[in-house]
Parts: structure tokens; C-alpha cells; sequence
């Protein structure tokens, strides 16, 4: 059965966030709770959707871009990039292939720090 998002509810905080309550209208036990700036909350919301309906009906998208993290050696800082490559890999049986996906992963972040000229600690 198809997911039918209720209404989502919204629980905004003084920092200029917000919370965002999805609910699956055939299984209330589907709740999922994503905050994100106020600014971005239809996208936020648009995307939120996608990846629950993947994760509530047990599919995997084909193409999977993650937000990649690192800490910066000099300044210490924890940051982060989006990929731009597609990271997901599936094997012959539909099954994620992580250890292949982590290749691709390391890759890109080593594409990005050169890029860049940081180091990674």
C-alpha cells in the first residue's frame, strides 16, 4: 500500500528552526520527526517524504548523493560537503553494497579535500 502522508505538523523554536511532523495516514506507527531551518521547510518536507517512503516500504532509491563529513586537521572543525556523485551501489540481488559505496565515498571526500587544499585529520 502507497504512503499517505497526513497533514504535517509544525513546531517552530525561537533559533529560526523548525519541527516537522510526518505521519503516515494508513499507519500511525510510521511518525517521523525532521527539523530544519525555517527557511527551507517545503523543500525540507519535499525530500523528507521521499526518503521515509523509501525507508516505511523497505525500497532503496536508485541514486544516493550523501552529505559527506570530516574533521578539518588544522582548525579541528567538523564540516561537511554534499556529494555530487551518485553513491548508491546495489548489488546483482538489490541489495546495498556498502563496502563498494564506501569506495565511492572515500573517493569523492579525497576528490573534495583536494580541491580545497585541506587535510583531513
Amino acid at each position: 500500500m502507497a504512503i499517505e502522508f497526513k497533514e504535517p505538523e509544525y513546531q517552530h523554536s525561537q533559533f529560526g528552526t523548525t519541527t516537522i511532523i510526518l505521519a503516515d495516514n494508513n499507519n500511525e506507527n510510521n511518525v517521523d520527526y525532521y527539523t530544519c531551518s525555517t527557511r527551507s521547510l517545503q523543500k525540507g518536507i519535499i525530500r523528507r517524504k521521499e526518503l521515509l517512503t523509501h525507508r516505511w516500504e523497505g525500497t532503496r532509491p536508485e541514486e544516493w548523493y550523501p552529505v559527506i563529513t570530516f574533521i578539518e586537521s588544522e582548525s579541528g572543525l567538523k564540516m561537511g560537503f554534499k556529494s555530487t556523485v551518485n553513491c548508491r551501489v546495489l548489488d546483482s540481488e538489490g541489495n546495498i553494497d556498502t563496502e563498494e559505496q564506501d569506495n565511492i565515498i572515500a573517493t569523492e571526500k579525497t576528490r573534495y579535500l583536494e580541491e580545497i587544499g585541506f587535510t583531513e585529520e
